[in-house]
């Protein structure tokens, strides 16, 4: 099933089985080996998918994916620890928020964009998940962001995306970027709004926030 996926096939039978010890080992060992960047697009990100998928066709519990979610959040908040730590200059700008439009319950997307933040040495303020618009825009002016991230699962809701998108690109200063990412936001965000960065993987963070600083020290 998961044959280009490294360890993929033992982590959807951990799944599958109910194996979260088992799951949380298989991964750490993956980015041991791999790689944090290259698990996030090569296990995490497709598993993702699958897990999302066969709970829709009713072949998994929603016990399984709440299994899933808990298991891949534990060794990612690890990673990202172990990640800060050998950053011995500290953390550079940009400053990202990270969070959901309101009705998005689903984390794993911010965490994995928070994965790769961390890896560029990027500082981060997490809000969690489904807050408010109007919220996220108070709080971008109050932390000093420099960039608004969200993250869009596959159950959102086409039309709910390009609103929340459309309205937050409008209320947040023009000097404030936004970033959108997640299985959900790709289609309706074919052609997204003028000053809306859309990403295809989560590993194109790393791309954009060097292309950030290149615009930033190019201004100065």
């Amino acid at each position: 099933m998961f044959a280009e996926v490294p360890d993929g096939d033992d982590a959807w039978a951990a799944i599958r089985t109910a194996q979260p010890q088992r799951l949380r080992e298989l991964l750490r060992a993956a980015i041991d080996v791999h790689g944090l960047a290259a698990v996030l697009e090569r296990t995490v990100a497709p598993l993702c998918v699958a897990v999302g998928d066969a709970w829709m066709r009713g072949e998994i519990g929603v016990y399984h994916e709440h299994l899933f979610t808990e298991a891949v959040q534990a060794v990612l908040r690890e990673a990202i620890a172990a990640v800060d730590a050998g950053h011995a200059a500290g953390m550079r700008p940009p400053r990202v928020l990270l969070t959901t439009a309101p009705g998005e319950q689903h984390a794993l997307g911010l965490l994995m964009a928070e994965c790769m933040l961390a890896l560029a040495g990027c500082e981060r303020v997490l809000l969690g998940v489904s807050t408010p618009l109007m919220d996220i825009v108070e709080a971008a002016a109050a932390s000093q962001a420099d960039v608004v991230a969200l993250s869009f699962s596959l159950q959102a809701r086409r039309r709910e995306v390009i609103d929340a998108v459309t309205q937050l690109r409008q209320r947040l200063p023009e000097r404030v970027a936004l970033w959108v990412g997640g299985a959900g936001a790709q289609r309706p965000l074919r052609h997204p709004p003028a000053g809306v960065r859309v990403f295809a993987r989560v590993t194109d963070v790393s791309a954009q926030v060097a292309a950030w600083r290149q615009a930033q020290g190019a201004a100065a």
